[in-house]
Parts: C-alpha cells; structure tokens; sequence
C-alpha cells in the first residue's frame, strides 16, 4: 500500500512496516507461494549435528519460537566461541525448511569472519549456498 510518498507492506500476522518501494510481481508470486507452504517451525527439527551443545540447541528453539509467534527480529548475545555462527546456521536451516524464507543476507565485519561463516555454512548447508 501506499500513500503516495510512502511504501508500506502488510503481511498476516505482522505490523505494517515500511519499505522502499513496490514489490515485483515475481516478488510477490514467491511470498505468496512461500505464506501457502509455510509449516510450523515447532514441527521441524533442529539439525543436532550443526549445534550439538544443549544450551546452542535451547537457543535456537527459543529463537524459532519467538519468530513463529510473529515477531520479525532477534537478537542473539552469546560469548566468544560459544557457536553464534552453529545456531545462526541452525536458525537458518529451519526456516527454510519451514518456508519461512528463501534467501539469507549473512553479513560480517571482517573477510576473515566471512571465509570461517562460507565454510562452515558450506558443511552444514551445502544445496542452499551461493556466493
């Protein structure tokens, strides 16, 4: 919708946001197409062998459940070397297995951090992964 000026997207059972423009209509065919295959992300399974500490998996369940009670954001405070990356990757596997989404942005401060996140998203993730 829009007002003019201003764009905004409404989705069910998310708040009105703002966004920068309209939408395609192949963008909008793929959200459509992914609102009806969409599952419970309480129904899919959290991958054990890419988190395998309990409190990386209770995380990750938290996380999910918090999207799947609508929310658009998380944010997630972890130590050094605790496994941010193993539960962003188990976040990420379970919402497209659920269809939620289709594609990820992962974005990182440093080349080095990049090249750590490709590879060991590449173990885990191989059939979704494009540089």
């Amino acid at each position: 919708m829009t007002n003019g000026k201003d764009w905004y997207l409404k989705e069910e059972s998310y708040p009105r946001r703002k966004i920068s423009g309209p939408l395609s209509k192949e963008d909008l065919r793929r959200r459509m197409q992914l609102r009806k295959e969409r599952q419970n992300l309480s129904n899919i399974g959290i991958n054990t062998k890419t988190v395998d500490r309990s409190k990386s998996v209770e995380i990750t369940r938290q996380i999910l459940n918090h999207f799947e009670d609508g929310h658009r954001k998380a944010l997630i405070n972890m130590a050094t070397g605790t496994g941010k990356t193993r539960v962003a990757m188990a976040i990420i596997d379970a919402l497209i297995k659920a269809r939620y989404i289709q594609n990820v942005l992962f974005v990182v401060d440093r080349i080095s951090l990049g090249r750590q996140a490709f590879n060991a998203f590449d173990e885990f993730l191989k059939s979704e992964l494009r540089r």
